[in-house]
């Protein structure tokens, strides 16, 4: 748990250098010092696990103005932690403010030119956290553990399916992510792009396809519900083929994500040789008498 010394408060002069506190065995210690602006009261901070354990913070309307301040505290060792730093205002630390996070003499973060919000995670390992998320090709992949994150970027348009069918026996869960900045890491489907938990033909493995689009990177997160998966988790990483479709723009039944064109083009407005014919029900809606001419290799884009 959380353990914080008592807060040194230093005037204007010069900058302290005191040794670091030592803390009982499984922790780490750290250095936080701040250097705060005309608006000292704006800034506030904590530190916590990816599952949300706060093990130190300070809220809101803790400091004076234009005063340093050094705080030792002590937090779990080998813990992937998130350190935020915040100011109610939006416009950071001015200068001469700012902040510094050391560990042993170490520099973890630096800083005060932010608006509302900047973190920095500390003690992290590759793929335990979206900013270090793990590169990935199509195929077959083990997520050592729950919440793994994993960054894809497709070479070709398409649909791709992401899956744990069928290769574990555990409730697992996908979330699939346009960015990393600004998202609640929980367990529903907020501020994903894609969500699964539960497919209808492997419950309660998860799977999901969507529509990608050639470079545009996303960040998957492999995990479960409730903990249930206390091992690792095999998933699959497939392309399904780019989407088939009609691609005259003109046409009622243009599809905006098909880059193979096999669907003939129906037109509107335009009297069929049949009398009455409206576009097929699988067609999108025209409200008109259609005709229809094939899409092919000359028709426009």
């Amino acid at each position: 748990m959380m353990r914080l010394s008592a807060i040194v408060i230093v005037l204007l002069t010069g900058r302290l250098v005191f040794g670091q506190q030592l803390c009982p065995a499984g922790e780490v210690a750290l250095v936080l010092e701040i250097f705060t602006d005309a608006y000292g009261y704006e800034t506030y901070w904590d530190i916590a696990a990816a599952d949300g354990t706060v093990y130190a913070a300070r809220p809101y309307n803790t400091y004076a103005n234009r005063t340093r301040y050094r705080e030792n505290l002590c937090v779990p060792a080998q813990t992937c932690l998130r350190f935020t730093i915040r100011d109610y205002f939006g416009d950071g630390i001015d200068p001469p403010g700012y902040y510094l996070l050391l560990t042993n003499g170490d520099t973890l973060a630096q800083g005060g030119n932010f608006t509302h919000a900047q973190t920095t995670h500390i003690f992290c390992q590759a793929g335990e956290v979206c900013p270090l998320a793990l590169s990935v090709m199509e195929g077959a992949h083990v997520a050592p553990k729950r919440n793994t994150w994993y960054t894809f970027v497709p070479e070709t348009s398409g649909m791709y399916r992401i899956s744990t069918c069928e290769q574990t026996n555990c409730n697992t869960t996908i979330w699939v992510y346009d960015r990393c900045e600004g998202i609640p890491i929980v367990a529903d489907n907020r501020g994903t792009i894609a969500y699964n938990d539960n497919a209808d033909r492997c419950a309660p493995q998860s799977e999901l396809s969507l529509y990608l689009q050639a470079g545009e990177p996303i960040f998957i997160r492999i995990g479960d519900q409730e903990k249930d998966c206390n091992h690792a988790i095999p998933w699959t990483l497939t392309f399904d083929g780019e989407v088939q479709g009609c691609t005259y723009r003109n046409a009622c039944n243009f599809n905006p994500l098909a880059t193979i064109r096999i669907a003939p083009a129906y037109l509107r407005g335009i009297q069929h040789a049949q009398p009455d014919q409206i576009c097929a029900s699988e067609k999108i809606p025209c409200g008109f008498r259609c005709a229809w001419i094939r899409c092919t290799p000359q028709m426009p884009a």
